[in-house]
């Protein structure tokens, strides 16, 4: 598989074969990774918390027919599962889109956001992004894209604190509230709250 060529569509329909490149190609590779900080926001203060409306987790099998149970099942096999690998998320139709003039300054013209609020005690393991949630929204367009077509923002809603963590392949990130960062989503990334508050991110991605 050819992770510069793919289209996201691909992506959904082949998402564990996509999986597995992007895990082998930083095998091979360790030095792939880092992160740029490139911007820094006020997104204002929020009890982030109260507005979540819905839970992801990369352990959590839907259908018979899903694409991604292979991934979820990989995930179950190490011992991770719905409780221990779930991220608190709030939905764009439950919060004000403040975020509009961030993508249009981007250049974005089909853009989607989430909120995720991580939970103390809570991981979301190491992974790669396919982007499938931005690829239904937007099928016709995923359909003649590549992963490289897509600018993908991570703005920290909240000051990073002793027990909080995130990595892209062997490199930590530190953070304020309010930075915008960028990486490539292909390249292995984990992220977990030990500490004592929540950890906010507000994710972008668009074409």
């Amino acid at each position: 598989m050819n992770l510069d060529t793919i289209t996201l569509w691909e992506t959904i329909e082949r998402a564990a074969e996509y999986e597995q490149a992007c895990f082998e190609r930083f095998n091979k590779n360790p030095k792939l990774g880092g992160y740029q900080t490139v911007n820094q926001l006020d997104l204002g203060k929020h009890d982030w918390l109260k507005m979540i409306d819905h839970t992801r987790s990369l352990a959590r099998t839907k259908g018979t027919a899903d694409h991604k149970n292979a991934i979820a099942q990989k995930y179950q096999n190490v011992g991770y599962n719905d409780e221990n690998s779930s991220m608190a998320c709030i939905s764009d139709a439950s919060f004000p889109n403040m975020f509009k003039d961030i993508a249009e300054n981007a250049g974005l013209s089909h853009w989607w956001y989430r909120i995720q609020a991580q939970e103390v005690g809570k991981t979301f393991p190491a992974h790669v992004d396919s982007l499938r949630s931005w690829s239904l929204k937007f099928p016709d367009v995923a359909k003649t894209h590549t992963h490289l077509d897509v600018k993908r923002f991570q703005i920290f809603g909240s000051d990073q604190e002793v027990g909080h963590f995130m990595s892209v392949g062997s490199a930590q990130l530190s953070w304020k509230a309010g930075d915008v960062v960028q990486f490539d989503h292909r390249v292995p990334h984990a992220t977990a709250n030990s500490g004592f508050t929540p950890k906010v991110i507000v994710v972008i991605e668009g074409v």
